[in-house]
C-alpha cells in the first residue's frame, strides 16, 4: 500500500486540493484546463491504489512527498471524530458523515480537511507505511 512516487506536476495538482481548491480554480491558477488537474489527481489515485481522492492525498503526506500546511490553533477532535476522519482518509467505502468536521475546521472540501487532520498531527494511520518502505 502507497508504494508510489509522485511527478511534480501530481504534485502541483494535489497541494491546492489540500487547500480546498477545486480542479477549475487550480487550473486558473496553472494556467491549463480543468481535466488535465483532474487527470494528474485520477492518476495519483491510481498509482496509491486508493478509492479516493481525499485518500490519495492521504498517501502522499504518510509517505512523506507532501508537507501538511500550518495547522490551524483553535481546533481539536474527540476521539470518535478522530476516528471518522480516518475512516474518511483511508477512502473506507462506508465513511460516516462528516458535516461537523468540515464545519468545525472551517475545511473547504474533504482533501481540506485531511490536510488540516495532517497538519494537527490527527492523522497517524498504523496502516500506513513509513517513507521508503514497500
Amino acid at each position: 500500500m502507497f508504494a508510489a512516487t509522485l511527478t511534480s506536476a501530481e504534485k502541483r495538482a494535489l497541494e491546492p486540493y489540500a487547500r480546498g481548491d477545486t480542479p477549475q480554480e487550480t487550473a486558473r491558477k496553472l494556467g491549463c484546463r480543468p481535466t488535465t488537474i483532474d487527470k494528474h489527481l485520477s492518476t495519483v489515485v491510481t498509482k496509491f491504489s486508493v478509492p479516493t481522492r481525499a485518500a490519495a492525498l492521504h498517501a502522499a503526506y504518510c509517505t512523506g512527498q507532501l508537507t501538511p500546511p500550518e495547522p490551524p490553533s483553535d481546533v481539536s477532535f474527540t476521539d470518535e471524530q478522530r476516528e471518522r476522519l480516518l475512516r474518511v482518509a483511508r477512502g473506507e467505502a462506508k465513511a460516516p458523515p462528516v458535516a461537523d468536521l468540515l464545519e468545525l475546521t472551517r475545511a473547504r472540501t474533504l482533501g481540506h480537511l485531511i490536510a488540516i487532520g495532517h497538519a494537527l498531527g490527527e492523522l497517524h494511520d498504523p496502516q500506513a507505511p513509513v517513507r521508503g518502505a514497500a
